[in-house]
């Protein structure tokens, strides 16, 4: 009986930013404004549903310890869709988190920022939203699905999070996304339906390069 095997490497991953520049303006509350990017997703030889995990379509920023060449750090060291901010002379601009501690004096505080996670408005402000249980695990797994050889969809970098003392100039934005089935996934849930799932991408891939202006 004759079988036919697809292995799971086989397919090419193209992520295109197909906008040629992206302005993004500080807001007077610095840690609240985001950039939309217009992308597109081919797959070239798509033979059947995949499905690209931690694909987040709010997307944090990828933390680099410049001690390491970057191809070989984000590797081994990211997980999920990230993206990835240069100046000029290609140095990668580390991104801070603004953290935000919570009130231990009230418990109802605490589970609020807990449980809370980025959106991005309209006029792309960063708010923060609470979620359930079922809510949280769908956005932190994010779970994207591919039907066809080529999607156009949009990301949010949630620059007001993890870029909020970035400095008005120009700059170069672009995503690097990797999943391994070996990393360590955060949470049971995510990670048993990680493991349930074989139409899954293993690999990485990085986007082209945009000019990022930042007023």
């Amino acid at each position: 009986m004759p079988v036919i095997i697809y292995g799971q490497n086989s397919h090419e991953i193209n992520l295109t930013i197909t906008d040629t520049v992206i302005t993004v303006k500080k807001s007077t509350k610095r840690n609240r404004y985001a950039a939309k990017v217009n992308v597109e997703i081919n797959f070239p030889r798509l033979q059947d549903t995949l499905f690209l995990y931690y694909f987040k379509k709010y997307v944090p920023a990828g933390s680099f310890s410049g001690e390491e060449p970057f191809d070989e750090f984000y590797k081994s060291t990211y997980i999920g869709l990230n993206y990835i901010v240069e100046d000029k002379n290609q140095r990668i601009m580390k991104g801070f988190v603004l953290l935000t501690y919570p009130s231990f004096a009230n418990p109802r505080t605490e589970r609020r920022i807990i449980n809370s996670r980025s959106f991005v408005t309209s006029k792309m402000q960063i708010e923060k939203r609470l979620l359930n249980n079922f809510e949280q695990r769908d956005y932190d797994l994010a779970k994207y699905e591919i039907t066809n050889e080529k999607h156009s969809l949009i990301l949010y970098a949630l620059f007001g999070d993890y870029h909020y003392n970035l400095p008005k100039g120009d700059y170069y934005l672009y995503f690097v996304y990797v999943f391994k089935p070996e990393f360590p996934y955060v949470g049971l849930f995510e990670a048993e339906a990680v493991a349930k799932n074989s139409r899954i991408f293993k690999g990485d891939f990085v986007s082209n390069k945009v000019k990022l202006i930042v007023e």
